[in-house]
């Protein structure tokens, strides 16, 4: 695999004029974009990249996954990737522009991935757990950006600001919940912490927390706020009704030895249709598209109907965030 990257880089290295500034593609040239995440990122994969060829965006994306990676993690594989190029911890998966169906998937790391092709763009964001503390981004944000800025100085960095959990998580639900906040809380932390991030070196942010939150307030505008009260009234084979919250998923799945039923959560990560408002997010982050622009339908998505409705979440999230980012 390492030498399929080293002639990756010189095949890109040979097209590299084609490539305008950072964060801005050349006519008919790729956007290149290579994020530095975990699960949080990885759930680009389902919908970005087809969505971003429908709507007719030469975007090339790379993801590279470890589930639940810290900064702080991130930051000691590099250290190990630098020593042992054989090191290879992230399961890649990288989409070329207009092949949205056909991802490369292999292994490697960060010094690796950074070298191997002209970056546009490269993203960073904290793992959930400690995405609403401060203390926990630095000083590890710091090594990551510094080894970004080395092996891809042409790159704007920028940042994925991500999301608060379900409200059926024990850590913000409840009556007692272990974090000592709410979900509004969790989001309002989260947004406080990418944003000192972001300040603290002149990155840009793209605000898909921000577009959660502002999902969940419509949502509630509508009366459609899920209750986790009612997951324990669910009976074997039930669903229960989200209500249109993009993050949580439940579930009943079968015991392979008794084929008792058993309910599962999922209360972190986004659901399709999260998938879908974060894709949004960060297409028209990239592409300066308005959010109602953009046409994707996915085949099947029956959250068909509330696609209008997070059009306008993602595009007040984006102005949301230009305006407190002013010309950064």
């Amino acid at each position: 695999m390492a030498s399929l990257i080293v002639a990756s880089a010189a095949a890109v290295s040979a097209s590299a004029s084609e490539s305008g500034p950072a964060g801005i593609p050349a006519q008919h040239a790729p956007l290149r974009v290579l994020a530095i995440g975990n699960s949080f990122s990885q759930s680009l994969c389902r919908y970005f990249p087809a969505m971003a060829a429908s709507s007719g965006e030469q975007i090339e994306f790379c993801n590279l996954y470890i589930g639940g990676c810290s900064l702080s993690r991130h930051a000691d594989n590099i250290k190990k990737g630098a020593e042992d190029s054989a090191f290879a911890p992230y399961a890649v998966t990288w989409f070329e522009a207009g092949r949205p169906d056909a991802p490369r998937k292999f292994a490697s790391n960060i010094p690796q991935m950074l070298a191997t092709q002209t970056w546009n763009v490269v993203t960073i964001q904290q793992a959930s757990p400690g995405s609403w503390n401060p203390a926990t981004y630095r000083p590890a944000a710091d090594e990551v950006i510094a080894e970004i800025r080395r092996l891809a100085p042409q790159a704007e960095i920028v940042v994925q600001q991500t999301w608060a959990y379900n409200a059926a998580d024990d850590r913000i639900g409840g009556a007692s919940p272990k974090w000592g906040f709410d979900q509004a809380g969790m989001a309002l932390r989260i947004e406080s912490a990418y944003a000192a991030l972001a300040e603290a070196f002149g990155f840009r942010t793209i605000p898909v927390g921000a577009a959660v939150r502002l999902r969940r307030a419509a949502l509630a505008a509508e009366g459609r706020v899920f209750d986790p009260a009612v997951l324990a009234a669910l009976k074997p084979g039930e669903d229960a009704d989200l209500r249109g919250d993009p993050v949580g998923s439940f579930w009943w799945r079968d015991d392979p030895k008794t084929g008792a039923k058993t309910f599962a959560r999922d209360t972190i990560h986004l659901n399709r249709s999260g998938e879908y408002l974060q894709a949004l997010v960060w297409l028209c982050f990239l592409s300066g598209r308005n959010p109602e622009s953009v046409e994707y339908v996915p085949k099947n998505a029956n959250f068909a109907p509330d696609i209008p409705a997070m059009r306008a979440a993602a595009a007040a999230a984006l102005r949301e965030m230009r305006a407190k980012e002013g010309v950064r």
